[in-house]
């Protein structure tokens, strides 16, 4: 439950993953790309 966590901590952790999928989209593309 998110319930006791604050939004700011909630949009944090968005933002990480975010940037996680983000990242591996980036590997997927230029390993893509490669060949």
């Amino acid at each position: 439950m998110y319930v006791d966590r604050k939004p700011s901590l909630y949009l944090e952790d968005l933002r990480h993953d975010f940037k996680n999928s983000l990242s591996k989209f980036e590997m997927v593309m230029k390993h893509l790309i490669r060949y």
